[in-house]
């Protein structure tokens, strides 16, 4: 991907294609169809399609992919907690951003991947996805960059993502039948963001009323049987 920046002296991120691996490295899947985007594009307008939910369809990762200059980097302080979203929030909004679908990443996953632990324990990151924001300065940026109303627009995105990643959690733990995990996650989540523990509450308890819907029909479908 070097070939990327020596092309083009405004490129300041450049991408690769994802190849999704199992943990025996046997192949999953790719994200081509979710990166229909040409071999430079305005790294602005990649943050919006972020904001927007990727509707465009221009870029999407299953974490970090960015590969960003040096001195852009270190200019902006390094990478950060919540660099997901920061390599195009925090880097590739300085410039444009190239993409080679033939270069590949191999991103592997398995059981034992840290996130998947931590969640085992009722991690529901809300502490980290803060102090994240905070030390990134994505919001400053953005407020001395653009106007009111794109700076509200990254703003609803940060409130959206943190709210939704604590939902995620809870309802995947109750969702594979994991009840001491989401017990553990209704805890931390009164205990680090009690404004979202009521939700988070409901959440449990629909997850439980259609836990015997589930299980039958697991059990069904190893019988051949449909419904």
């Amino acid at each position: 991907m070097v070939s990327l920046f020596l092309e083009n002296p405004n490129c300041v991120t450049a991408a690769p294609s994802v190849v999704l691996i199992d943990i025996s490295g046997n192949i999953k899947g790719n994200n081509l169809n979710t990166n229909r985007r040409k071999r430079f594009s305005d790294g602005f307008m990649l943050a919006l399609n972020l904001l927007n939910g990727n509707e465009g369809k221009l870029f999407s990762a299953p974490g970090e992919v960015l590969v960003i200059r040096k001195d852009l980097l270190l200019r902006e302080g390094g990478f950060d907690r919540i660099v997901d979203v920061s390599q195009l929030l925090k880097y590739a909004i300085f410039g444009e951003s190239g993409y080679d679908p033939d270069a590949q990443v191999f991103w592997r996953s398995h059981a034992g991947q840290t996130n998947k632990l931590s969640k085992a324990k009722g991690e529901v990151f809300y502490q980290s996805l803060m102090e994240g924001w905070k030390e990134s300065r994505v919001l400053e940026i953005w407020e001395s960059r653009y106007d009111q109303e794109t700076f509200d627009r990254v703003k609803k995105f940060k409130d959206h993502q943190i709210s939704s990643t604590v939902y995620a959690v809870v309802s995947e733990n109750i969702a594979n039948y994991k009840l001491w995990p989401a017990i553990l996650s209704l805890k931390n989540v009164l205990c680090d963001c009690p404004q979202f523990f009521l939700q988070s509450c409901w959440i449990v308890f629909l997850g439980i009323f259609n836990l015997p819907f589930l299980i039958l029909r697991k059990i069904f479908r190893k019988l051949g049987i449909s419904f």
